[in-house]
C-alpha cells in the first residue's frame, strides 16, 4: 500500500511540474518534472510515515 500511494503522489507532482514547465519550453519541462517527482517521492513517503504507520 505505501509503494503505491508514493508512486501517485510523485506521478501528480510529475505531471504539474511537466505542466508549469511546459510554459516555458521542452527542456524546462524535462527538468522541472524530474525535480518534481523527485520531492513527490520523499513526500509520499513522509506523508505514508505520518498517517498511515
Amino acid at each position: 500500500m505505501s509503494f503505491i500511494f508514493v508512486m501517485i503522489i510523485s506521478s501528480v507532482l510529475g505531471m504539474v511540474g511537466w505542466w508549469v514547465g511546459n510554459l516555458f519550453g521542452i527542456v524546462f519541462a524535462i527538468v522541472l518534472s524530474m525535480f518534481a517527482s523527485t520531492y513527490g517521492i520523499i513526500l509520499g513517503q513522509r506523508l505514508n510515515r505520518e498517517y498511515f504507520e
